[in-house]
């Protein structure tokens, strides 16, 4: 039985009234797929605004000399607020709840997860924001790095229904964990009855030649992934595929080639997370992507949440529409 997924946590960088000419006067374009992903779910949807304060003159006046005005921060977090929740009443969703938080965008998105019991948190793969315009660099990492949830990394608006999903492996012990978190949360977020395939890249340092002819290789690694997928039957067989080369070269290709609908990938790596899998191999294929990407961090399979930090922090349902 897959169990639902009741809320959903997005990093709304961009609030549209102040940068027109994007997606719904300047909207960002991470709100509208992640408002109708949690509408045919039926999930609470969780819209969080990180912010800083506008000036470091204002900033070193809100923290130095609270005599010029003691409730600067607190207004700020509700201005924004304010604008937030007029943005979002557009959507006409009922179960959306709107935070203002000032902070670090990556830390407090992880924060926000944990304290709303968010099952999935979504962030978008560009931006156009004032401290956002470098998020996958910074903020996507972070947020993946230490996020408690599967994390989805939306490039474009989803087409509905979720057709094809492309799963990765390395056939480690991890990486089957994480493989299997990641059919399990595609099949919470799009339902059943999606093709699924499992794509391993055989990659060796071009200095040293490989231990097998290529043919060889190849077979080895195809009865290996086999007998891998084999074990794991969804309402229907895995497709097992091998490529060789470089391997966030060779997913992307493969996503792109096959016309994947989403991408699934496992942030793990036996020299280290973040030094191995996030900053090469996951971050290089995230990059490459042209199809949405949910990245089941190692974080996730423990199920560690962290305690929010102490900062000012303003929630309220957003007005429904009538």
């Amino acid at each position: 039985m897959i169990t639902p997924i009741r809320n959903i946590v997005v990093g709304v960088a961009t609030l549209g009234e102040d940068d027109p000419g994007g997606v719904r006067q300047g909207e960002d374009p991470v709100l509208a797929p992640a408002v109708a992903l949690a509408r045919s779910l039926g999930a609470t949807l969780h819209v969080v605004h990180v912010h800083e304060l506008p000036a470091p003159l204002l900033s070193a006046w809100a923290q130095y000399a609270p005599f010029v005005d003691p409730d600067f921060r607190t207004q700020y977090c509700r201005d924004q607020l304010a604008r937030l929740e007029r943005m979002t009443a557009g959507h006409g969703y009922p179960r959306i709840r709107c935070h203002s938080i000032e902070g670090s965008p990556g830390r407090t998105l992880v924060e926000a997860a944990a304290r709303e019991h968010a099952e999935l948190v979504v962030v978008g793969a560009t931006r156009r924001g004032r401290f956002w315009r470098n998020l996958l660099g910074t903020t996507a990492d972070r947020v993946i790095r230490g996020s408690p949830v599967p994390v989805l990394v939306v490039h474009q608006p989803f087409v509905r229904p979720v057709r094809r999903v492309l799963l990765t492996t390395d056939l480690s012990d991890e990486s089957a964990l994480l493989h299997d978190r990641g059919a399990d949360t595609a099949a919470r977020l799009f339902g059943a009855g999606m093709e699924l395939r499992t794509l391993m890249v055989v990659w060796f340092d071009a200095l040293l030649p490989p231990p097998l002819k290529e043919d060889a290789l190849k077979g080895a690694a195809e009865a290996e992934l086999r007998e891998f997928v084999a074990e794991r039957t969804r309402g229907g067989a895995i497709t097992p595929r091998v490529r060789f080369g470089e391997v966030p070269r060779e997913i992307g290709r493969e996503a792109e080639e096959w016309h994947a609908d989403l991408l699934v990938l496992g942030t793990h790596g036996r020299s280290g997370f973040s030094r191995l899998a996030l900053g090469s191999t996951a971050a290089a294929a995230l990059r490459g992507a042209s199809c949405n990407v949910l990245v089941v961090p190692r974080a996730a399979l423990r199920a560690e949440r962290s305690e929010p930090a102490d900062e000012p922090v303003l929630a309220r349902p957003a007005p429904a529409l009538a």
